[in-house]
């Protein structure tokens, strides 16, 4: 099985070399993972040979949130152990390097001794990989399930483990490829009771427990820490504040409709948009759909230069969500009408009710608050007008709603001990 799926990379690689030159993520993640070897051997040469080194991997920014609490965890039970990272995406990139600016100004301890790209899951590749690291276990996050890691490491006895995995029933169907692989797993944990009760139907070898989800304490956790006021806040005042958070073109296309009519509705309410993906290119783009259809948008980075209190915003950085649901009345959470929803927890600690289009079978918390009538889930732009409208026309109603969400996120505490007993232990 391990010979078919080297076979079966290598022309997955030729197909990422096709798009080298017209897809920047694509380019950013190629390149940037030459070097990987070199760059692990010299911090690795700083570090006492008899520290215990232990090799989390995730694929992007949303799964390096489900790692933070473990990592914190880990530092605390074992100050003197390294912790090395991997990542897939690019987009985790952005996330370490915002995540290191705001620990260093709130003097907070960044819980990871070296962070970077993951090998190519090539033989030769992975192999220096791990006899450079040499790891005491291999951690990987959600479903980061690398066959060529996984064999390399089983020929090594070092013991592998899936943290935070959520199986939806779209990635159920494409499970019995990875199954061989994932049977080389110690122990599976994962966030919800479907995801187990699916992993231990397909094989009674998996040893799998429900854990929960770390992101819960990651995002009040990033509430205490990192909240804070800044000058800006005072122009938003008292008027009912409509987030779009990490939003796609396929969720504007959906949005704005509704937005006018719930405006129009609400002449109080002040519009604030946040694309997922802030290029110069879309920024302009949606400067110019927005204008059209009546909603003139001013740029955060113009705005802060001569900030009032009644334009609506689109946001031309990164980094600024988590301070702008502190103000916020409702939140709208993007990808959930191209094909992923994005984080709707964090805005859920701010206590800001959330809406969101139908695709969160991706996030398991999505799914539970919807079924609990908690996630408001619309399907097109006459349901997002009605809810949103709703919402912001009975204060009552969005403060009972925030409640009982946030209530709901206070109770999923404790995944991260519960995962670093099991990685402790075995």
């Amino acid at each position: 099985m391990i010979f078919i799926y080297r076979v079966g990379y290598c022309f997955f690689l030729l197909g990422i070399i096709f798009l080298i030159p017209f897809v920047r993520k694509v380019r950013e993640g190629f390149f940037k993972r030459w070097g990987l070897i070199s760059r692990l051997r010299k911090k690795g040469d700083t570090w006492d040979k008899s520290d215990q080194r232990y090799w989390f991997h995730f694929s992007s920014a949303g799964e390096f949130e489900q790692t933070l609490p473990i990592l914190e965890k880990l530092k605390e039970a074992k100050p003197a152990c390294r912790i090395v990272l991997t990542y897939f995406s690019p987009s985790a990139t952005k996330a370490l390097a915002s995540e290191i600016s705001r620990r260093n100004k709130a003097s907070l301890l960044i819980p990871w001794d070296f962070a970077d790209f993951s090998p190519f899951d090539l033989p030769f590749k992975v192999s220096s990989f791990i006899d450079c690291l040499k790891p005491s276990a291999f951690v990987a996050i959600n479903r980061e399930i690398w066959p060529e890691i996984l064999w390399q490491c089983s020929k090594r006895q070092i013991p592998c483990y899936l943290f935070a995995a959520h199986f939806s029933q779209k990635i159920e169907k494409r499970w019995n490829f990875y199954r061989p692989f994932a049977e080389k797993l110690r122990f599976i944990g994962t966030v919800d009771d479907h995801s187990a009760h699916f992993l231990k139907e397909a094989s009674s070898s998996f040893l799998v427990e429900t854990l929960g989800d770390p992101r819960s304490e990651r995002v009040l956790g990033r509430r205490s820490q990192f909240q804070k006021d800044t000058p800006w806040k005072s122009f938003f005042g008292k008027n009912p504040l409509w987030i779009g958070a990490s939003l796609w073109d396929q969720d504007l296309k959906v949005l704005i409709p509704g937005l006018v009519a719930a405006k129009e509705a609400c002449p109080q309410l002040r519009i604030v948009i946040v694309p997922h993906e802030p290029s110069e290119k879309r920024i302009l783009h949606w400067q110019e759909i927005l204008k059209e259809n009546g909603i003139p948008v001013r740029r955060w980075s113009h705005w802060l230069k001569a900030p009032d209190s009644h334009s609506p915003l689109l946001i031309d950085q990164v980094g600024l969500l988590a301070e702008l649901y502190s103000v916020a009345s409702v939140v709208f959470v993007g990808g959930s009408f191209k094909a992923r929803v994005h984080n709707v927890l964090e805005p859920i600690a701010y206590a800001c009710p959330v809406i969101t289009g139908p695709q969160i079978s991706n996030s398991s918390e999505a799914v539970e608050l919807s079924r609990q009538g908690l996630l408001k889930v619309v399907r097109d732009s006459q349901e997002f007008e009605k809810t949103l409208t709703e919402l912001l026309l009975s204060p009552s109603t969005r403060e009972a709603l925030s409640t009982k969400s946030y209530d709901f996120l206070l109770s999923r505490q404790g995944a991260s001990s519960r995962y670093l007993k099991i990685l402790l232990s075995q």
